[in-house]
């Protein structure tokens, strides 16, 4: 009766976290009003960072940033932007493996730039990876419902800014948060 009770919790559980995405997808497409603060580009990613790596302790995860940005935006939303692809990237990298946070002040941008050592992605997947309910292997797909991609893209447009996906030459992805200068 025991697994039963497990079962139904942790059912339970992925249908909430599911209604909390498509409710904050629902929000973004619809005009969410942001809260803006200043704060700590890095202090974010920092604490976003801890976040992720407690429930990832076989992949390290590295965060680099040459000075630190102070940045006006909803922390909240960027908090959700980032954990989603560092916890994407956390998830495709593997145990044993480092995921690498970088941020550079450009002359035109702030960037963000997320890389893992994990498979890569197909180009028809790079074309789509941004898209709701999008995932590129539905067989071997056992967690999520392909939206936090999605959310993360458009945080990033209600910031009038935006992510890249790319793959790296040497292996792995690279995901790229682009702020414009203000």
């Amino acid at each position: 009766a025991k697994e039963y009770v497990n079962i139904i919790y942790s059912s339970g559980e992925r249908m909430r976290r599911l209604f909390a995405k498509v409710n904050l997808l629902c929000q973004l497409k619809g005009g969410i009003e942001l809260i803006p603060d200043e704060q700590s580009l890095e202090k974010c990613l920092r604490a976003v960072i801890t976040d992720v790596g407690s429930q990832f302790p076989d992949v390290g995860i590295e965060c680099s940033c040459e000075n630190d940005i102070i940045m006006n935006g909803d922390w909240d939303l960027l908090s959700k932007a980032f954990y989603n692809v560092i916890e994407n990237g956390c998830k495709f990298s593997g145990s044993g493996k480092t995921l690498r946070v970088t941020i550079r002040q450009g002359d035109q941008a702030t960037l963000v730039i997320v890389e893992d050592d994990g498979p890569g992605v197909n180009q028809e997947t790079i074309d789509r990876i941004f898209e709701g309910f999008f995932t590129e292997d539905i067989m071997h797909h056992h967690q999520g419902a392909g939206l936090s991609l999605s959310i993360s893209s458009l945080i990033m447009v209600h910031h009038q800014g935006k992510i890249e996906c790319e793959n790296r030459a040497q292996g792995g992805t690279r995901f790229t948060f682009s702020f414009p200068r203000s």
